[in-house]
C-alpha cells in the first residue's frame, strides 16, 4: 500500500474562489442539488441537478434564482427563514416545495452551512438539496389511508382500539360505548391501564399473516356492569409506526341466548324421557282399568267394594289423562278437544279433591245446574279446576 500527501493540493484556508471552483467541479455530476451563495444569501452557483429539480431555465437568473422557484405557499416563510439564517450566520435546514413551470410540485430537503475561515465571519454558504418527493408522496398516501381507516373505524358497529407501548392511539365511538369510557375526557394518548385491568388485554394472540384466534374475556365497566367480550388482535401500522389493533364484540346477549338454548335442549331431553316413562305407565294403567272393568259386574252394585272399584276406575282415567299431558310435553301426543259439560266435570273434580283433603277441611258444593257444553281438553280443565 502506498500513500501520498495531498495537503498542498487543497486550497489554502480562506481561498473561497478555489473552494467555489472545487465545488463546481465536484457538483457537476452529483446526484443531489448543490448551490453556493454569498454571505447575504444571494445565489452564486447551482448545479445541473438542482436546476432540474426546481425546473429553472438553462441559464438561471443569479441572485434569488432557487427562491424564485418556491411554491407560492412556501415562498414567504422560507425566504424569511433563509434571511434569518444568513443574517445570524447559522445553518439552515428546511423541507419545502418547488413549483416547476409545468405546474408540478417537487418536495425537497434543503440544508446550507456557512463557509468560515477559522473563527472569522461567514464567507458565504454551501448548500445541498435532496428531492424527497417520492417519500412525501408515500407519506401523503399513508396519511390518506389512515384518514380513511379512521373514517371507516368510526362508522364500524364493532369496537376498535389501537394501542402501542401500552398507550391508546385510537378508539372509535363503538369502542367507547362498549367499554363504558366517557368520551367527554381525552382517551387517546392515555395509558391502557387507566381504563382496563392488565389481565383483560394481556397475552392476546397475534397473527402476522392471518387473523388471530378470538379470545373471550369478561370486563367490569366503570359503572359496575359486567359484560362478556370477544377480542381479536392484529398487528397494524398506525401513523407510520407499528401498533396493535383490537376488535371487540359484545357477546353478553349471545351467551345468554346460548345458555337458554342449552337449557331448552336439556328440557327437550327431559321431555323425551317423560314421554318414554308415560308410555310405560300407560301400559300399567291399561291393565288396572281392564281388570277393574272386569271386576265390577261380579260385585253387588251398592256394595262398598263396588264403590271402591269405581273410584279405582275414575283415578285410572285421571292418570290416563296425566299420561296424555306428559306425552304432550314430550311432543308425542296432542291434546284432544271434545264437548264437555263443566258441571259434571266439576263434580268429579270435587269428589277427587275431597278424598285428598284432610278430615279437618270440608267442602260444600253449589252448582246451579246443567251448563252449556264447551270444546276443551278434559285433562287440562280438570287440572285447572284442581289448581283453583
Amino acid at each position: 500500500m502506498t500513500a501520498q500527501d495531498v495537503t498542498t493540493a487543497l486550497p489554502p484556508p480562506g481561498d473561497f474562489s478555489t473552494v467555489e471552483a472545487l465545488v463546481r467541479t465536484l457538483s457537476g455530476q452529483a446526484s443531489i442539488g448543490i448551490f453556493l451563495s454569498d454571505p447575504e444569501g444571494r445565489t452564486l452557483y447551482l448545479n445541473e441537478r438542482l436546476r432540474r429539480i426546481a425546473g429553472l431555465p438553462v441559464v438561471p437568473t443569479p441572485g434569488e434564482c432557487w427562491r424564485n422557484a418556491l411554491a407560492p405557499e412556501d415562498h414567504d416563510p422560507i425566504c424569511s427563514e433563509w434571511s434569518g439564517a444568513t443574517n445570524a450566520e447559522r445553518s439552515f435546514s428546511r423541507e419545502f416545495r418547488f413549483r416547476r413551470p409545468d405546474g408540478s410540485l417537487r418536495w425537497v430537503m434543503a440544508e446550507a452551512f456557512p463557509l468560515r475561515s477559522g473563527g472569522g465571519p461567514s464567507g458565504g454558504y454551501v448548500g445541498i438539496v435532496r428531492d424527497i418527493t417520492p417519500r412525501q408522496l408515500a407519506l401523503d398516501a399513508l396519511h390518506a389511508s389512515e384518514e380513511r381507516y379512521r373514517t371507516l373505524a368510526q362508522q364500524s358497529p364493532h369496537a376498535i382500539l389501537v394501542h402501542a407501548d401500552s398507550a391508546i392511539l385510537f378508539i372509535n365511538e363503538a369502542g367507547a360505548r362498549l367499554f363504558g369510557l366517557a368520551t367527554a375526557h381525552p382517551i387517546e394518548g392515555r395509558p391502557l391501564w387507566d381504563f382496563f385491568p392488565k389481565e383483560f388485554l394481556h397475552d392476546l394472540p397475534l397473527a402476522e399473516a392471518a387473523p388471530s384466534p378470538s379470545v373471550e374475556r369478561q370486563l367490569v365497566r366503570p359503572d359496575g356492569t359486567v359484560i362478556d367480550v370477544e377480542l381479536t388482535a392484529a398487528p397494524v401500522m398506525f401513523d407510520g409506526h407499528p401498533a396493535v389493533q383490537i376488535l371487540g364484540t359484545d357477546i353478553t346477549e349471545r351467551k345468554v341466548i346460548a345458555g337458554q338454548l342449552h337449557r331448552a335442549k336439556k328440557m327437550a331431553t327431559v321431555a323425551t324421557l317423560a314421554g318414554g316413562i308415560a308410555h310405560e305407565f300407560n301400559n300399567c294403567l291399561t291393565a288396572i282399568m281392564g281388570f277393574s272393568d272386569l271386576a265390577l259386574p261380579s260385585l253387588v252394585p251398592d256394595s262398598r267394594v263396588h264403590g271402591h272399584i269405581q273410584q279405582v276406575v275414575l283415578a285410572s282415567k285421571r292418570a290416563r289423562d296425566l299420561v296424555t299431558q306428559m306425552l304432550m310435553v314430550g311432543r308425542q301426543a296432542d291434546g284432544a278437544k271434545q264437548p264437555l259439560s263443566l258441571d259434571i266435570l266439576l263434580k268429579e273434580t270435587l269428589r277427587v279433591l275431597k278424598m285428598k283433603l284432610p278430615e279437618s277441611i270440608s267442602l260444600r258444593e253449589w252448582i246451579p245446574g246443567a251448563t252449556n257444553p264447551v270444546l276443551a281438553d278434559p285433562s287440562q280443565i280438570h287440572e285447572l279446576c284442581l289448581n283453583l
